[in-house]
């Protein structure tokens, strides 16, 4: 199914886990900090920020 979503905010902060599995993003934001995973699967997201805090997996 997925979202409209094509772009997320700097700074954004996730208390939990983050899905974007079959979104339309194309990157993460700067300064991402999320407390459990990311779900990136099904996007075409290759990298992750330098300056992203993830505590938990990022599954692709």
């Amino acid at each position: 199914m997925g979202t409209r979503i094509t772009k997320l905010p700097d700074n954004l902060f996730v208390k939990g886990n983050l899905y974007l599995n079959n979104t339309k993003l194309t990157k993460l934001p700067n300064k991402l900090m999320v407390d459990g995973n990311v779900y990136i699967r099904g996007t075409t997201i290759q990298a992750i920020p330098d300056d992203a805090r993830i505590k938990g997996t990022v599954f692709n």
